[in-house]
């Protein structure tokens, strides 16, 4: 086990202004929340920062390629199709780091940013770059590879870190809508289907925008309704826990809150039934939620880990509040080191939505159980 990140996905705003529910399809900001085709590079605190500090410990990167598909992408989660989705996303085109002379909003042509995959695996809408800066077509692409230009975008990133939201409506009376920093960028309305039989959007892929630098994603959310008011909040484990029955080299500390993966140190346990279990902070090590009211969507944990041929072959996440220890149900394990999620929509003790304060209330932990 080398990793465990929690995260939680919330709404700013007043309570009252936001939507009853909100179906969150998958959410991410670091390595061990993606897949990654080619080379992925994760950009740490302290390297240029490109990413909101309040918010993130990191962002996940990838070089341009305008190759189709591109030579190294970034994968989210697969998710139960969709016909209408929104996708949102922070983004720095990094040139060592963000904001003024750090970042750069240049686009190489055919360049592809973002890849909507559907349900029959075909990357079917991709924004790709036009060599203009800051600029995007919005494309329907075939199974054979053949693009249809919906619509340009004029600019879409800034030299700047940027919040990028798309609203995808697949379909033969179809939509969509490009939005940079929550303000409409471009749209276009009709059939967004590429003509191979698709119905449904399933992941998406990310990719750099330019040739010459690296784009930096984070806070990545897919869900149903609109995302441009939603914000990922990365909670890390700091400190031992209720139960720490696993062995290891402090893992709380120095092995469980690592900010890039590394499968050759890791805690482990050879016993059925023990507790690992850690405090959290949050953000980049920040000792509280940002400034502002939120509603949490949903809350999130992702560990890394495998089983051996003997001993446990299975586990739980473990989430404790209120003094006690609730599960998930048994999740089973292979024999090289996977990514696993597991998204908690309501606080356990109480059955109803959590709250912010449930996260930094005192003896709240998130860890993981050994089981058979």
């Amino acid at each position: 086990m080398t990793r465990l990140i929690a995260g939680l996905l919330a709404l700013a705003g007043l309570l009252i202004s936001l939507p009853a529910s909100t179906a969150v399809l998958t959410s991410a900001t670091e390595d061990v929340e993606f897949s990654c085709t080619g080379t992925c590079t994760p950009v740490p605190a302290g390297s240029g920062n490109p990413f909101r500090t309040a918010w993130s410990r990191t962002a996940d990167s990838v070089a341009g390629f305008a190759a189709d598909p591109p030579t190294n992408r970034i994968l989210t989660d697969t998710w139960a199709g969709q016909s209408a989705l929104y996708l949102h996303f922070q983004f720095c085109n990094t040139n060592g780091g963000c904001g003024a002379n750090g970042a750069t909003n240049a686009t190489t042509n055919n360049t592809q940013f973002v890849r909507f995959i559907d349900d029959a695996g075909n990357a079917a809408i991709i924004l790709r770059g036009t060599g203009t800066a800051g600029q995007f077509r919005v494309e329907s692409r075939t199974s054979g590879g053949s693009f249809s230009t919906l619509v340009t975008c004029s600019s879409v990133i800034d030299n700047a870190l940027t919040q990028v939201d798309i609203f995808l409506d697949f379909s033969a009376a179809g939509s969509v809508i490009v939005y940079k920093n929550s303000a409409s960028a471009c749209t276009y309305s009709g059939d967004t289907t590429n003509g191979d039989g698709a119905t449904t959007i399933t992941r998406v892929e990310l990719g750099g925008t330019s040739t010459s630098f690296f784009g930096a994603f984070s806070e990545v959310i897919a869900a149903t309704t609109d995302t441009r008011a939603m914000n990922y909040l990365t909670i890390e484990p700091g400190a031992s826990g209720n139960a720490t029955q696993w062995t290891g080299a402090n893992p709380c500390t120095a092995i469980l809150n690592a900010v890039v993966k590394n499968d050759a140190t890791f805690v482990q346990s050879g016993t059925n039934d023990q507790l690992e279990q850690c405090t959290v902070k949050f953000g980049n090590g920040n000792a509280g939620l940002p400034a502002g009211t939120y509603r949490v969507e949903t809350f999130k944990m992702t560990g890394r880990l495998l089983r051996g041929a003997t001993g446990p072959q299975t586990f739980n996440f473990v989430t404790r509040t209120a003094s006690t220890d609730y599960t998930n149900t048994d999740t089973a394990l292979t024999t090289s080191f996977a990514n696993y999620t597991y998204y908690q929509t309501t606080n356990p003790n109480t059955t109803n939505l959590w709250d912010p304060t449930d996260f930094s209330a005192a003896g709240f932990n998130i860890g993981l159980k050994s089981r058979p």
